[in-house]
């Protein structure tokens, strides 16, 4: 939807039964929103909440539904390229996992571990496939993408895929933990230890993303996982939501209500006030009666957590994409481009729209293990080369400053 529609809540729901919370059926009480923002025509953003056993899209928020076999699968994708293709890159993308994933679910109903994590990861490369070959095939469509990040529930366990800044994050006990990691330059910078959380806030480039499904031909996308308790309450959504949102706010909103429903439309609420430069959308689902107690076993503590496979098979060259936002030179509301509207988000006029082709930066596959992803990878140094070069332009520009002739 690219409005938010008016949601009834229902009554505080009763405390589940002491069996429930103690091994007893996992249920989930989940809601989507997306809204178009207050500056953009156009929503190019998508989510989706499936039940795979069902083969149900979309469910009533009143009431919490039984977490079957096949697991329950939610998803938000950031579409960028413009209206004629960032809203057809992530509805391509929300259907094709949507797709991949029922029948892999479905024609392997006890499939778990490595397989579910494969199969996740699978779905996000198909998506990729046909994003990338029609927009190679229509020439207006070329450069159009999405971010993914996709999330599946079967039993306890969550699966998450990312490619892109699209994010996940668990509340538990009243601690917000953010399960997953921007592949964006800022947070490269960052874990390189180039630049503080603070000057994130203010640094020039932020909307640089290193991959997006659908502007090159393959993928390297991120795996975390998760066990989940009773009382944990899951929420994704677009850096529409995340850029405007600090984490203490998304806290706030998320300790105050207990409904999704409630809570969705409060957080979309929350990113309009401070601005709505962009499309809004978040997925937001409280677990109620997963195996353990919200105490849950010693030494089990909620973190962010790469999953790494038994057998990981074998690591074919991935291309490391750098890519712009969208901006209004795709998407006209006043015939400017965002930046000169004060949002600081998009390219200037002199800036050549970025193409596939010249946004391919080849690098070696991804970590093998646990020891190789703790080496700087191609990203972090692709990362460093950018922070160079900005440096490299303010040093050339002060010194042309410097030789000016003085009256």
């Amino acid at each position: 939807m690219s409005n938010t529609e008016p949601y009834q809540p229902r009554p505080p729901p009763a405390a589940p039964p002491e069996a429930s919370t103690q091994g007893g059926c996992l249920r989930v009480w989940a809601f989507g929103a997306s809204d178009v923002g207050l500056v953009r025509e156009h929503n190019e953003d998508a989510y989706l909440m499936a039940d795979l056993t069902q083969s149900e899209r979309e469910w009533s928020a009143q009431a919490a539904q039984p977490v079957g076999p096949c697991g329950m699968l939610f998803l938000v994708c950031d579409g960028m390229g413009g209206a004629a293709a960032g809203e057809v890159a992530s509805g391509w993308a929300k259907d094709t996992v949507y797709a991949h994933m029922r029948a892999v679910m479905q024609g392997q109903p006890g499939l778990r571990g490595d397989g579910l994590a494969r199969a996740l990861v699978q779905a996000l490369e198909a998506a990729n496939r046909r994003i990338f070959e029609e927009s190679v095939r229509n020439c207006d469509r070329r450069g159009m993408g999405t971010t993914i990040t996709a999330a599946i529930l079967v039993d306890d366990h969550l699966f998450m895929a990312q490619v892109g800044d699209s994010r996940a994050y668990i509340l538990r006990d009243q601690s917000l933990t953010q399960v997953t990691r921007d592949q964006s330059l800022v947070n490269q910078l960052i874990e390189a230890g180039s630049l503080t959380e603070e000057e994130a806030e203010h640094f020039e480039h932020h909307n640089i993303i290193l991959q997006a499904a659908g502007t090159a031909a393959s993928i390297d996308a991120d795996v975390t996982h998760a066990h989940l308790r009773h009382g944990d309450l899951l929420v994704l959504c677009s850096d529409g939501l995340s850029g405007l949102l600090k984490e203490a706010e998304l806290r706030e909103a998320m300790v105050a209500c207990s409904d999704p429903g409630e809570l969705c439309h409060a957080l979309i609420q929350r990113a309009k006030a401070a601005g709505g430069h962009d499309n809004i959308t978040v997925i937001a689902a409280r677990i109620e009666g997963a195996i353990g107690t919200s105490q849950g076993p010693a030494g089990d503590v909620l973190r962010f957590q790469r999953y790494v496979f038994a057998e990981r098979p074998d690591v074919a060259t991935q291309p490391l994409i750098v890519s712009s936002r969208p901006t209004e030179n795709m998407r006209t509301r006043t015939g400017q481009p965002d930046n000169q509207q004060g949002l600081g988000r998009g390219l200037t006029p002199s800036e050549p729209r970025q193409t596939p082709q010249s946004l391919d930066l080849a690098h070696e596959g991804a970590a093998a293990s646990a020891a190789l992803a703790r080496q700087p990878t191609p990203a972090t140094t692709r990362a460093l080369w950018w922070l160079a070069f900005l440096l490299w332009m303010v040093a050339v520009a002060a010194m042309a400053l410097l030789l000016l002739p003085r009256n």
